[in-house]
């Protein structure tokens, strides 16, 4: 009975807030005569996607932001409620640039996918998660001691190979959970897929608090592959099938 209810505050708590979580994942057309909005808040990550690797970085005020290059990407975290610029080289020889804004969580950024934009075509903004596959994949639960992570959805972003997964989780313990020691992964023959970024929208859970988590990867192959859970050295893992790629 208590994990039942567990499963159905969950699922509730997921459905209502979707619509804001889908929110922060567009699609915006660029070049080296434009500059565009990037917006941030406090305590969270935000990617900035090309699809030519980042070389090189540029920003008016590097020291109240923490920026981090993984592959094809840039993770940016505000360290200060402070507005700047930032200029991003790649290669071969393409140039953007953003106006970083820090502003409330409601209106941040979880990932702004960047394509390049003929200067002399006319920019036709589109929603980018309109045609999303959004799949409702078999509830599962894992446990890890004290903490519980409820894996309820996996979304592929149209026209690519990078996906999200969402799942909730409650701290079943008598103390403070820091999901900073709280690892969600994923892994096909014993080694972790590249390019992965793990988010919650808060930095700890309280005692018997929830909060929810959004991983996101870029799967190059459609073949089975495992999703991890990992807290205080304990490890328990699912299979996703290759049906959901």
């Amino acid at each position: 009975m208590r994990r039942t209810r567990l499963i159905l505050s969950l699922v509730c708590f997921s459905i209502s807030s979707l619509y804001a979580q889908t929110k922060g994942i567009r699609e915006v057309n660029s070049n080296d005569r434009m500059m565009k909005t990037v917006n941030l808040t406090m305590g969270r990550s935000t990617i900035l996607s090309f699809t030519e690797k980042p070389i090189k970085v540029v920003a008016g005020n590097s020291n109240y932001f923490n920026i981090e290059y993984i592959g094809n990407d840039l993770t940016i975290q505000p360290l200060a409620n402070v507005e700047t610029n930032l200029f991003v080289y790649t290669e071969p020889k393409g140039k953007y640039g953003f106006h970083l804004k820090v502003g409330p969580v409601s209106q941040y950024d979880d990932v702004v996918y960047i394509r390049w934009m003929s200067p002399y075509i006319s920019e036709k903004p589109r929603p980018y998660l309109e045609s999303s596959a959004q799949k409702k994949i078999k509830p599962t639960l894992l446990k890890a001691g004290m903490v519980e992570v409820y894996v309820y959805q996996f979304i592929r972003l149209k026209g690519t190979r990078s996906y999200f997964v969402d799942f909730g989780v409650k701290n079943k313990g008598a103390e403070e959970v820091q999901l900073n020691s709280l690892d969600v992964f994923a892994s096909r023959d014993n080694e972790r897929l590249k390019g992965q970024k793990l988010v919650f929208d808060q930095e700890k859970v309280k005692v018997h608090g929830q909060c929810k988590g959004r991983l996101f990867l870029s799967i190059p192959e459609d073949k089975d592959f495992s999703l991890y859970l990992n807290y205080q050295k304990k490890l328990e893992r699912m299979i996703v099938s290759k049906t959901y790629l």
